[in-house]
């Protein structure tokens, strides 16, 4: 199964996780946000990592997810 990290960590972020989950279609290794946003080491229960040093701070491979809200 291939690794997952979302960015975000609000309620767009926990919804995207809980469909992942449901579906178990990849392992959710964690969350991004940009450096500003990190305010908490954890999110759903998994690491929150900054993105702008995402690739230097995690030792696999791992796709991303980011979703996009139109309003």
């Amino acid at each position: 199964m291939k690794n997952l990290i979302i960015i975000g960590n609000g309620p767009n972020a926990r919804q995207a996780y809980e469909f992942v989950q449901q579906y178990n279609t990849y392992k959710v290794i964690g969350f991004a946000v940009n450096a500003s946003y990190l305010k908490e080491e954890f999110f759903c229960g998994l690491s929150v990592f900054c993105l702008e040093n995402l690739k230097n701070k995690t030792d696999v491979e791992f796709e991303v997810f980011c979703q996009v809200n139109l309003e």
